[in-house]
C-alpha cells in the first residue's frame, strides 16, 4: 500500500470512528431519555401537578401531571390542567420571583408498521412569572404555543399519528430579576464617547432618574438635585418597586401613553480588549416619546443610565466610519449616508431594514474566532424520519458585467435549464398505499 493509500485508509477511518461516537452519544441521549420518562410515569399517577424532583439546593424543581384521565385530544387535556397550574405557580410565585417552562409529551407511532412508538415533546421557552403577572394569561400563551409546535409536527408529513398523551412536565428556576439600584460610574471606554447621562444618585430610584434626565438643563445633569426633582411631575412612576427590575418597564410604559423603553447592557470582550453594548429589551414599536437606558452592574448592586446619543454609544463596535451613522436598535445592523449606486442609504435604508428586522428578537450579532468549529451536539432532539428527499437545479451561466454598487460586479447569470429529484424511503415503509 502506497502512502497516499495509506493516508485515504487513515481519513476512512477517522472519519468512521467520529460517526461511530456520534451515533453511540445520540444513542446515549436517546436512552437517557426514555428512562426518564418510564421513571416519570411510575412517579406519579393523581390529578395534580406532583414534585418529582429537584436540584441545586432547590434552584430548580420539576412537576409532573400525568394524564390519568387518557384524554385524547390536547385541547381538553390542557383545558383540564390549567386550574391545577395556575394554582401551582401561584404557590410558588407567593414567595419569590421564578422563571418556569413546560413540556407537553406524547407517544407517536406509524399506522400500518411494526415499528415501536416513539416518543415526542412540544416545549415553551423559560418565562419570568412575578407577582404581578397574570398567570392564566400566561399559560393561555404557552399552551398555544406548545399547540402551534405539535400543528406543525403533525402537517409536515412525518408520517406519524398520535398514539397517546402521557402527561406534561412544569420546570420552576430560581430568578433574580435585574433591577436597577444606587449610582455605578460607567467605563472610561464608555465614558468618553459622550452618549450617556449617568445620574450620581444616592437612594434606589435610578431607573426614575435616568428617565428624567433628558428634561435636566444646564451643566452638571449628573447631579441629582432640585433640578430633577422639577421633573418628576412628566411620568407616572406608580406601580414601580425601587429598584426597578426590567422585567417592570412594561407597567411604566402602560401607565404613559405614547412612551417606549429600550435596555441595553455592556459587556467586556476580552479578546478585542473592549467594552460591547447588547439589547436587553428592545419595544415592539418606539412610540413618540422613546427612551434607551444603559443597564450596568456586577453581582452586588446594578444601575440604569440615560443614552443620550445611540449611534456614538455603538460606533466604535460597529464601524470605522466617522461620518453620522444610522443604527438598528435590534441587531446593530448600521447605515451610513456615504454614496452608494443603486443601494439605499442612511435613514431610507434602515427604515428599509426595519421592515424585516422590526419582527426578529433583538440580538448582537458575534462572529466566531478564527480557526473554531461548530459541531451539533443536541441529538437528543433529532428524530429519525422514514424518508428524506435529495433535490438539485442545473443552470446555463450567461456571461454578463452588471454592477451592483461600488464594489460589487455580476459575473454570471443563471438561467434553470433541468432538474431532478430523489426520493428515499426506510425499508419498512410500503411503496404504494393499499
Amino acid at each position: 500500500m502506497n502512502q497516499q493509500d495509506q493516508a485515504s485508509s487513515t481519513q476512512v477511518t477517522s472519519a468512521t470512528s467520529v460517526s461511530s461516537r456520534q451515533a453511540a452519544k445520540r444513542s446515549r441521549a436517546n436512552n437517557s431519555a426514555v428512562r426518564s420518562k418510564r421513571l416519570r410515569m411510575q412517579l406519579t399517577d393523581t390529578h395534580d401537578f406532583t414534585e418529582i424532583d429537584s436540584a441545586l439546593d432547590r434552584g430548580a424543581v420539576w412537576f409532573y401531571r400525568k394524564n390519568v384521565e387518557n384524554f385524547a385530544s390536547y385541547r381538553d387535556f390542557l383545558r383540564a390542567v390549567k386550574p391545577e397550574l395556575v394554582v401551582r405557580l401561584a404557590e410558588i410565585v407567593g414567595n419569590r420571583p421564578i422563571k418556569y417552562n413546560l413540556k407537553l409529551e406524547a407517544s407517536y407511532h406509524i399506522p400500518r408498521s411494526e415499528a415501536p412508538p416513539e416518543d415526542r415533546a412540544f416545549k415553551t421557552r423559560a418565562r419570568a412569572l412575578l407577582s404581578d403577572t397574570d398567570i392564566g394569561c400566561a399559560v393561555d400563551e404557552d399552551f398555544e404555543v406548545m399547540l402551534a409546535e405539535e400543528d406543525v409536527y403533525s402537517g409536515r408529513g412525518s408520517g406519524f399519528t398520535l398514539s397517546h398523551i402521557d402527561g406534561i412536565m412544569l420546570s420552576v428556576y430560581k430568578y433574580t430579576p435585574l433591577a436597577g439600584s444606587s449610582y455605578i460610574p460607567i467605563p472610561s471606554e464608555i465614558n468618553n464617547r459622550k452618549a450617556i447621562i449617568n445620574p450620581q444618585n444616592i437612594d434606589q430610584s435610578c431607573f426614575k432618574w435616568s428617565i428624567l434626565s433628558r428634561h435636566v438643563k444646564g451643566d452638571h445633569k449628573y447631579r441629582v438635585d432640585r433640578k430633577y426633582f422639577n421633573e418628576e411631575h412628566r411620568y407616572n412612576f406608580t406601580g414601580l418597586t425601587f429598584l426597578t427590575p426590567v422585567s417592570q418597564i412594561k407597567i411604566f410604559e402602560r401607565q404613559n401613553p405614547n412612551v417606549s423603553v429600550n435596555v441595553y447592557g455592556l459587556e467586556r470582550d476580552d479578546v478585542k480588549m473592549k467594552w460591547l453594548v447588547y439589547p436587553l429589551r428592545v419595544a415592539d414599536q418606539e412610540q413618540q416619546n422613546h427612551f434607551d437606558l444603559l443597564y450596568i452592574g456586577d453581582s452586588v448592586k446594578s444601575h440604569y443610565a440615560y443614552i443620550s446619543d445611540f449611534s456614538k454609544l455603538v460606533r466604535k463596535q460597529k464601524t470605522r466610519h466617522q461620518g453620522r451613522i444610522y443604527t438598528c436598535k435590534r441587531c446593530f445592523t448600521c447605515f451610513d449616508d456615504r454614496p452608494k449606486k443603486h443601494i439605499l442609504r442612511g435613514q431610507q435604508a434602515l427604515e428599509q431594514h426595519k421592515l424585516i428586522c422590526g419582527k426578529n428578537k433583538p440580538i448582537l450579532p458575534v462572529m466566531p474566532a478564527e480557526g473554531s468549529k461548530v459541531e451539533f451536539e443536541a441529538w437528543v432532539k433529532t428524530q429519525r424520519l422514514p424518508f428524506v428527499i435529495y433535490a438539485d437545479f442545473e443552470a446555463l451561466l450567461e456571461k454578463t458585467d452588471d454592477r451592483m454598487g461600488a464594489y460589487t460586479r455580476t459575473v454570471h447569470t443563471h438561467h434553470p435549464m433541468s432538474y431532478g429529484f430523489m426520493v428515499k424511503t426506510s425499508d419498512d415503509v410500503p411503496s404504494t398505499i393499499p
